[in-house]
């Protein structure tokens, strides 16, 4: 089970979390570091808010978009 760690941006539909995730790259060419940004939403169960620091379980998909599950909460 693949294991990621973001941060919760959006907690308003019911059961259901917006979390982004930030890596910085490296240009391929000049070598300038760029913040790439992911969103993913997830399926909150465990009540997490706006602002916590959470780690997302990939699950067999549940809707369209939801395909991820707040298995822990980190840091609130």
């Amino acid at each position: 089970m693949k294991t990621t760690v973001g941060n919760i941006i959006s907690a308003r539909v019911n059961g259901v979390a917006i979390v982004t995730m930030e890596k910085w790259r490296a240009h391929p060419k000049y070598g300038k570091k760029m913040k790439r940004t992911i969103r993913l939403a997830a399926q909150n169960e465990m009540g997490a808010k706006v602002g916590d620091v959470v780690r997302l379980a990939q699950v067999a998909p549940l809707s369209k978009t939801i395909q991820h599950k707040v298995s822990v909460v980190i840091k609130k």
